[in-house]
């Protein structure tokens, strides 16, 4: 039986999808099964994965196209391994990344989701990290999704004693998803070592299924916020497009201000330091990238140095 079951799924990944797979089957922790799914694609997807002989790779294919979380279903089906990995066609995992995971989740029992920072590169370059101990994921997991998909690694035992899987429907959000229900069986994690090279390009699912996506969250947000305090649908569909970035206009912005300074004290968190630390951080991203000034009630929240700074730039819209 395997240590770890890498699960990826593929769909129409010829351009990117070796690089995937030679990162993986060049892991420094060899003790795994590599399950490659081709969710039917069309181009040479099939043709590259067949061309591997490495015995620790497992290919199922599709009859027809069934989406990322039934196919991922599919491969957590025949997962034989105590941890499962997920790896993205179109990425890159370093050399260390699942020697690095599994030693963590064997040293911390009480862990049962570790993910970590990713480097991003392609059309945008830069770092990305994300909110480590279980307090603080567990906080912005009420604003936004607080993992990097392509760099968990699962305890498969929570999986399946719990019959989690994959919900079909939160397509193109079934990872946040699958964060909310597994929330309540144990802890989280983030490394902060970027352990996946992240591509960003012109076809990946964040660009081209935008709109998808925000709906999806906002259903899960609903439910989440419901759980935190908040029942106004006003309050979280602005919560949603601020912290996604979609349809942030003039209005969305001066509601969000209006309210942020008091969802800051009032809303049911775990970690009340990472909720301020989150508002005031998109607060000031958003003040600046629009031009706009904060009202005088932010002051609190954003502090006086930055509230000023905001409102120099503002005037120079």
């Amino acid at each position: 039986m395997p240590k770890i079951s890498v699960i990826m799924p593929a769909y129409n990944a010829e351009k990117y999808i070796a690089e995937a797979i030679d990162s993986i089957l060049g892991q420094t922790f060899g003790d795994f099964e590599f399950i490659i799914l081709n969710d039917c694609s069309t181009d040479r997807t099939e043709e590259i994965i067949l061309s591997y002989e490495d015995p620790r790779i497992v290919y199922l294919k599709n009859e027809q196209n069934m989406g990322v979380a039934a196919t991922l279903n599919r491969g957590l089906a025949v997962a034989k391994g105590e941890y499962i990995a997920r790896m993205d066609a179109d990425d890159i995992s370093q050399p260390y990344r699942l020697e690095k995971q599994a030693a963590f989740l064997d040293s911390f029992l009480e862990v049962i989701c570790c993910g970590s920072a990713v480097e991003k590169f392609g059309l945008t370059h830069g770092l990305c990290a994300y909110p480590n101990s279980d307090k603080k994921i567990k906080t912005a997991l009420l604003l936004s999704c607080p993992f990097a998909h392509p760099t968990v690694m699962l305890r498969a035992n929570i999986l399946h004693t719990h019959k989690i899987t994959y919900d079909s429907a939160f397509e193109k959000v079934e990872d946040y998803q699958l964060w909310t229900v597994l929330a309540e069986y144990g802890a989280f994690h983030n490394l902060h070592d970027p352990l996946v090279q992240y591509r960003i390009h012109s076809n990946q699912v964040s660009i081209t299924s935008s709109c998808c996506q925000h709906e999806g969250r906002l259903k899960i947000a609903t439910k989440l916020m419901g759980q935190s305090g908040i029942s106004d649908p006003k309050v979280v569909n602005t919560l949603v497009s601020i912290f996604d970035g979609v349809e942030i206009n003039h209005q969305c912005f001066l509601h969000f201000s209006s309210i942020a300074p008091e969802l800051a004290e009032n809303l049911i968190v775990p970690d009340r330091k990472q909720l301020r630390y989150m508002l005031k951080s998109r607060l000031i991203e958003v003040a600046l990238e629009k031009k706009r000034f904060l009202p005088i009630k932010c002051l609190p929240l954003v502090g006086i140095k930055a509230f000023m700074y905001i409102g120099w730039k503002g005037l120079l819209r």
